[in-house]
């Protein structure tokens, strides 16, 4: 596809809509596939809890490669960044980005994923993980990632089990090496909630070259 790039000035703001209805999902971009797409400078208001149904800012429902979010203000929002579990993404960059009370997690990712930086973001008050790496599939990784600097404060406020700053997915050994060749480090994690995983969740994560 042909690149997009969006790109906010002073007091730039995309805010979730009702399309009728405050409990319709939908997502505000649906991405079918890139091969260079960004977003920077922007606010984004879900409207949530007013607005009761689900519904990404973006979704990228095919391959994505050259992806860049960065310098954004996302907050009151059901799903921030939703990437095709059944697709290639590559080169993925999440910098400086702050995200403030989700219904979901944080950061989500699923499916096959190589070459991302997620760094330097706020992460401020999430139902679930504050960042989390998903199942990438049978046969498949989700490698070279690095996670550095970024500040997270009361992941998964319900106080449900299992939830924590930093997360991969995974139990038994089939899954052992789907995330491999992270780099996580420097990374602020607080929880409000007592009783909560607050730090850094691994189930399965074959090399870990800094922490």
């Amino acid at each position: 596809s042909k690149p997009c790039l969006l790109i906010g000035g002073v007091g730039s703001k995309i805010t979730h809509g009702n399309a009728g209805t405050d409990a319709t999902t939908f997502d505000i971009f649906s991405v079918a596939a890139t091969t260079r797409f960004g977003i920077s400078g922007i606010e984004f208001d879900g409207r949530y809890p007013t607005r009761t149904a689900s519904g990404a800012l973006v979704r990228f429902n095919g391959a994505s490669s050259n992806v860049a979010i960065v310098d954004n203000y996302i907050h009151d929002v059901h799903g921030t960044f939703a990437f095709s579990s059944s697709s290639d993404h590559s080169n993925v960059r999440i910098i400086r980005n702050r995200i403030v009370n989700s219904a979901f997690g944080g950061l989500s990712f699923e499916g096959r994923l190589s070459m991302a930086w997620i760094e330097d973001n706020v992460i401020d008050t999430t139902q679930d993980a504050g960042i989390f790496f998903g199942n990438p599939g049978a046969g498949n990784k989700q490698t070279d990632i690095t996670v550095a600097r970024n500040k997270i404060r009361n992941p998964q406020r319900q106080g449900g089990a299992g939830k924590a700053g930093i997360q991969t997915a995974g139990t038994g050994s089939a899954s052992e090496e789907w995330h491999t060749r992270f780099k996580i480090f420097e990374n602020d994690i607080i929880s409000t909630t007592t009783g909560v995983i607050s730090g850094t969740y691994l189930d399965h994560l074959a090399v870990l070259p800094g922490v």
